[in-house]
């Protein structure tokens, strides 16, 4: 019966929707944020300081070489630029690059974690897995 906008239920009816609710929560934190085996997702980003750049590319390997191919034909044709050798490279973002004198890296995955903030009751903190660490 509803009264006043609230929903009366029998204890046991509230204990199912509470044990099943938790069981939701915690098949929704393990599951991944993105999927990584879409063949479609792409994404490109970049850092850029005076004349030095870095792409950061998800997707195929043969994608991100046909990139690199582009992005050196424009520096020549367009801004008659050369790309330094030792520089210009296609890496996996495990083995982590050096650009402007830091080290970037990914982070290594990690699990969900039950957090007690004090405020509230405990509850899951989503981790967000391969971020872009200094």
């Amino acid at each position: 019966m509803v009264e006043k906008g609230q929903l009366e239920l029998s204890e046991e009816s509230r204990r199912v929707l509470i044990e099943e609710k938790k069981s939701l929560l915690e098949t929704r934190m393990n599951l991944p944020e993105k999927d990584q085996f879409d063949p479609d997702y792409e994404r490109l980003c970049y850092i850029r300081y005076a004349d030095d750049f870095l792409l950061g590319y998800v997707g195929g390997k043969e994608k991100a070489d046909g990139l690199m191919a582009e992005v050196k034909e424009f520096l020549v044709r367009e801004l008659k630029r050369e790309c330094s050798e030792e520089k210009t490279k296609i890496k996996h973002r495990a083995e982590g690059v050096r650009v402007l004198g830091h080290d970037l890296r990914t982070s290594k995955p990690m699990q969900p974690k039950w957090i007690d903030d004090g405020w509230s009751r405990k509850h899951l903190q989503r981790i967000t897995n391969n971020q872009i660490l200094l």
